[in-house]
């Protein structure tokens, strides 16, 4: 049986839908906020949450739902704000659909029962859980060596740290350590630390109360209050200004945290994983990155071997990355033939696993295998992507956008907000 979990902080809403959904045989469990999602997410095959909430909203949610390696569970956005803008970051973000409130019981339950033909193709998927779907790009001599290592401590609360070029699989790394550690049914909170502009990285991390500075209209909890219980991963902690690595460490060590505008400190109890691409003995001597942190953040560290020097693992991990991409669009049976391996192994990849998996994106939705011939990696345009297979979808379906979003395995909302985003002409 199918279990949907509903997450809204008014629990008349909750009851509402619960009713619906039960008396058409779904199972259903509850949250009233994103962080109490997060927590019972294991436990269900779809998710409805509504975008206001407080503590975590429904944006954040799905964003952090995203996160989670291999997880491609269908969350249905609930709205009384239904505008162009929020179904584009909805739909961005990885949303199913989303419906307005409020809402008609026939609308809602559509939805659902469409997700739920998506659950059931997605039981007999290549993968069956997070912790196999790492094992199969690791299985030559330097993944088996960082695997066995991961495997020793992944149920201890050390700090780890990630360092290797960029497109290495740091972050899939990280998924992966959470996922088997005993931290797996407690949050994992991912953070770029370089997408944050420098004036917001505080409050992003640590969080601040109501009237704490100007536009602080309310409170909001930072990173580490929400990946209390679980895991946080500070992806390219080395852009972190100098003068917030002091307060960082002081996190790390005490494991207890001051909010902007807040008198007391609020203890947390998380892992720590960091990455890095830049050479973090480089900076300490420049003078960019405070040694006592390093210390602290590099309880044990896992360096990441560029793809040029895993080549005895080339094919493995090519399978694994296009049956990820088919499990994503819902396409099957993509064959790369002994001629075009022959090319990828010859290739030196710049952009490493990065690289390699837009390349192989574009050769299933296209059947088109384009490599970069300069020396920096040429930057695949997802939207061009998306674009060349919706046209191709229309065109097989006649311009028929019901047919055309069952063949791209979306709803036919999600297709028709993505037409209008990429300005697609419908003949």
């Amino acid at each position: 049986m199918v279990t949907v979990l509903i997450i809204d902080d008014e629990s008349h809403i909750r009851k509402v839908i619960g009713g619906i959904l039960k008396k058409s045989g779904y199972d259903v469990i509850e949250a009233k906020n994103g962080i109490e999602g997060l927590n019972k997410l294991n436990e269900a095959d779809i998710v409805i949450t509504d975008i206001h909430m407080p503590e975590m909203d429904g944006m954040e949610f799905l964003e952090q739902v995203r996160n989670r390696m291999e997880s491609n569970i269908p969350v249905i956005i609930l709205t009384a704000y239904s505008t162009t803008e929020i179904a584009i970051k909805a739909v961005k973000l990885g949303a199913f659909d989303y419906i307005k409130k409020p809402f008609e019981k026939d609308e809602l339950l559509g939805s659902v029962e469409k997700a739920a033909a998506t659950v059931k193709v997605e039981e007999k998927n290549y993968f069956d859980s997070a912790k196999d779907s790492y094992i199969p790009i690791m299985e030559g001599k330097e993944g088996s060596r960082i695997l066995s290592r991961v495997k020793k401590i992944a149920h201890l609360n050390v700090n780890i740290l990630l360092t290797g070029e960029t497109g290495t699989g740091k972050s899939l790394l990280a998924s992966y350590i959470h996922s088997v550690s005993n931290r797996a049914n407690k949050p994992l909170i991912k953070v770029n630390c370089s997408a944050i502009p420098p004036n917001l990285i505080e409050s992003e991390l640590f969080g601040h109360k109501k009237g704490a500075f100007t536009g602080a209209y309310e409170t909001k909890l930072g990173k580490f209050q929400l990946a209390n219980g679980g895991t946080i991963f500070l992806d390219e902690i080395g852009e972190i200004p100098l003068e917030l690595q002091a307060k960082l460490l002081n996190v790390i060590q005490e494991r207890e945290v001051q909010m902007i505008g807040a008198e007391e400190n609020d203890k947390v109890d998380i892992r720590i994983i960091c990455a890095t691409n830049r050479d973090i003995n480089k900076s300490i001597l420049n003078g960019e990155f405070r040694k006592d942190l390093y210390y602290r953040i590099s309880t044990i560290h896992l360096h990441l071997p560029p793809l040029r020097e895993r080549l005895d693992e080339l094919e493995v991990i090519i399978d694994y990355l296009i049956k990820r991409i088919e499990k994503k669009y819902g396409i099957n049976g993509t064959v790369l033939d002994k001629d075009s391996l022959k090319v990828l192994s010859n290739y030196g990849w710049p952009g490493n696993i990065r690289e390699l998996q837009n390349v192989l994106e574009r050769f299933v939705l296209l059947g088109e295998l384009t490599l970069s011939n300069t020396e920096k990696t040429e930057e695949y345009n997802l939207d061009a992507i998306q674009t060349e297979a919706i046209k191709k979808a229309l065109k097989v379906s006649g311009n028929n956008i019901k047919k055309a979003a069952e063949l791209l395995g979306i709803s036919r909302r999600t297709l028709y907000n993505r037409i209008k985003e990429l300005d697609i002409e419908i003949n």
